[in-house]
């Protein structure tokens, strides 16, 4: 006997005003287990979000808001994740893939209006923690963790800023990373 299909829980609003009216938005969305939850708010703006769920559990909020396009490729396979994703303004990209079980990430991007930035934030182990957010325009970052219950911030403010932070081992710190216009910086943690 073959099994129903899990039970899709989805939340889509799209509104365009003014001049975005001619703009397009599109949304994917593909949901594997049960007990996934997937909400995609946009709004004034346009963008395309591909969101891909398998296991069970798993929360994502997307919102994209304001003048300009938003790009998000957003992957949850394992259970219990949580991801929330906010781009307002310009065209900030992020893509996202949690792959363990009970890991949480907090991305926020927003431009002063015709700006970019790019987010990139893989999270591999198990109860891992990452929240970014970027205030300006060409700001990037690239977070990665591979342990257990590592905890990793980032802040960018400004224009031009560039982050990479890796966490390889469990449990490790988080350093708290802090940057105002035009810095760079490359972290690479190993441990345990």
């Amino acid at each position: 006997m073959r099994a129903l299909p899990p039970l899709l829980v989805l939340t889509l609003s799209l509104a365009f005003a003014g001049a975005c009216a001619a703009q397009s938005s599109a949304v994917t969305i593909e949901q594997i287990g049960s007990g996934n939850s997937a909400t995609v708010d946009q709004s004034r703006g346009a963008g395309d979000v591909s969101l891909n769920q398998t296991g069970d559990d798993n929360i994502a909020s997307v919102r994209e808001t304001g003048a300009g396009y938003g790009t998000a490729a957003l992957t949850q396979t394992g259970s219990s994740n949580l991801l929330s994703l906010l781009q307002e303004n310009g065209l900030n990209t992020a893509v996202v893939d949690q792959e363990g079980v009970g890991d949480q990430a907090i991305l926020k991007q927003r431009t002063n209006g015709v700006g970019s930035n790019y987010a990139a934030l893989t999270q591999v182990g198990n109860g891992d923690m990452a929240s970014l957010t970027q205030n300006g325009q060409g700001n990037s970052s690239t977070q990665v963790q591979i342990g257990a219950n590592d905890t990793q911030s980032v802040s960018q403010t400004g224009d031009f800023n560039q982050v990479s932070y890796t966490q390889i081992g469990n449990n490790l710190p988080d350093l708290k990373v802090v940057q105002s216009g035009g810095m760079k910086i490359t972290i690479v943690q190993t441990g345990h």
